[in-house]
């Protein structure tokens, strides 16, 4: 009975095993930049690739008739290096979506170009937490004059 019982913990931790080894091949993909793809360029084909970028002002076009299709470039979020990756994503456009917004796309790289499956929009940092004012009057003094 204890051969049979250590037999079947093994098959168990095993199975698990390759079922989480599984899941993870299919839900993890290489995070790239805009400038990381773009120096493979033409030769270089990923079947699911995770880029995070800047959408550029130029080149943007949405269309909803007769299908809907939003095409757009991305660069670095630094913006320091000036390659740009062409985007093709067929569904609505997102509320936040606009130039110079920062978005994460998954989607396929190929033949230079990334076609969308899930784009979605970083929404900007804008909070800054106030700065102290210099006022001209003199603080309260909190010494009390006891004689």
């Amino acid at each position: 009975m204890s051969r049979v019982f250590i037999v079947l913990i093994i098959l168990f931790f095993g199975g698990g095993t390759i079922l989480v080894v599984q899941a993870m091949k299919t839900n993890t993909a290489r995070v790239f930049t805009p400038s990381e793809l773009a120096a493979k360029a033409e030769s270089f084909h990923v079947p699911r690739a995770r880029v995070v970028g800047m959408v550029a002002p130029e080149k943007l076009i949405y269309e909803t008739e007769p299908t809907i299709k939003l095409s757009f470039q991305i660069r670095d979020p630094e913006g320091t290096a000036e390659e740009r990756i062409a985007v093709h994503y067929d569904k609505l456009m997102p509320d936040m979506f606009a130039p110079g917004r920062s978005v994460i796309i998954d989607g396929a790289f190929r033949d230079g170009t990334l076609y969308a499956t899930h784009l979605m929009t970083q929404c900007p940092s804008k909070y800054e937490p106030p700065t102290p004012t210099k006022t001209d009057a003199a603080p309260a003094s909190t010494e009390s004059n006891i004689s």
